[in-house]
């Protein structure tokens, strides 16, 4: 179990910076947001980088010049061939070898051999892209089972388009992680929202693990949940991906989760970004997968999806931010957990491991 303080330090905020964050696979978006030559500029854990596309490879960059580390894309977006410095001019092709550099021969006299933008590790799994912030990043299948990484294929061949949101809310990152590994809450918090939809009793006790045989691995898990009723939108999807009138719940070490609550039509990919001890950025992906929907009929259909799910979130992000509001590194407080929240326990077991 964590203790108060573990919600609201800064100290240990910054620890996790460097022990999870920067150490492990992050979730940075889809493949599907970049055709070619397309640029996009996106600040993930307060680094400012530049993803791109050439074509055939897609590529991550820190944001900055390797000459006197100028910022060299400004928009949030564009579709260029190159990068070009605006400090002197210097220009990088898409997969970030230098292009040019101006008077390199009457005055810098640079091998541009050994010079390039700075490249952040990436990896991609179906339409998936993480990142590694790491040196030597371990190998993913570290972090991922291969049930897990074959889900996230899965679902990839199935989604046609996504429509993203961005929120800032006042709470730890890790409240919303334990959050959402609490089967029970939604019976008293969600009642009059989620629970509509789903057909469900009290939740079981997850088994007993010893923490020795606990690892980064057992953190990401889910599948095929509480049985569900069949939205009235189903005939709009033409191949949803099939859950078997099952909630799909899905949660990825550190701080993704992903769920489907019709039936594989569509999914939430939600990341919870920590800002500081005491905020979090919630990026919200609605995946969509094959449709009839056109024009104002889509418009009208991401709205009710929208809509829905923001009443479900503000239930739960109210809550959590008046839990963090309570939270005071001067008075140190222990929680008071039962056996059905080993899920829990799990993750803090591991996580105060790999914090040390």
């Amino acid at each position: 179990m964590l203790s108060s303080n573990y919600y609201s330090c800064e100290k240990i905020f910054n620890q996790e910076k460097k022990n999870i964050f920067f150490k492990y696979w992050i979730f940075a978006g889809f493949t599907f947001e970049f055709t070619k030559n397309k640029i996009v500029k996106k600040n993930i854990l307060g680094m400012d980088l530049v993803f791109t596309f050439d074509g055939k490879s897609h590529h991550v960059f820190l944001n900055q010049c390797p000459h006197r580390f100028a910022e060299l894309v400004a928009e949030e977006q564009c579709d260029r061939n190159l990068i070009t410095c605006p400090y002197h001019g210097w220009s990088f092709k898409l997969n970030g070898v230098v292009n040019n550099i101006p008077f390199n021969q009457e005055l810098y006299k640079l091998n541009s051999n050994n010079i390039g933008l700075h490249s952040i590790a990436l990896n991609i799994v179906g339409k998936f892209m993480f990142i590694n912030f790491a040196k030597r990043p371990i190998p993913l299948t570290k972090q991922f089972s291969t049930k897990i990484i074959d889900e996230l294929i899965s679902i990839s061949n199935c989604i046609e388009e996504s429509h993203t949101e961005v929120k800032q809310r006042y709470f730890n990152w890790k409240l919303i992680i334990d959050n959402l590994r609490d089967p029970l809450h939604p019976l008293f918090v969600h009642k009059k929202t989620l629970m509509q939809s789903v057909k469900s009793g009290l939740p079981g006790i997850p088994k007993w693990i010893p923490t020795f045989l606990l690892n980064i691995k057992s953190l990401s898990f889910g599948g095929l949940d509480v049985e569900i009723r069949k939205p009235d939108y189903a005939k709009l999807f033409k191949d949803p991906w099939n859950c078997s009138n099952r909630y799909f719940n899905l949660h990825l070490f550190p701080n993704v989760h992903i769920a489907s609550a019709d039936n594989g039509s569509t999914f939430v990919v939600e990341f919870f970004e920590p800002i500081s001890a005491n905020q979090t950025k919630i990026n919200i992906s609605y995946l969509l997968t094959k449709h009839n929907l056109r024009n104002y009929k889509l418009i009208q259909f991401l709205n009710r999806l929208t809509k829905s799910s923001n009443l479900v979130y503000e239930e739960d992000f109210s809550l959590l931010e008046k839990i963090q509001s309570k939270m005071n590194n001067n008075l140190i407080m222990m929680p008071s957990n039962g056996i059905y929240e080993r899920m829990i326990e799990r993750f803090h077991a591991v996580y105060r491991r790999i914090l040390k």
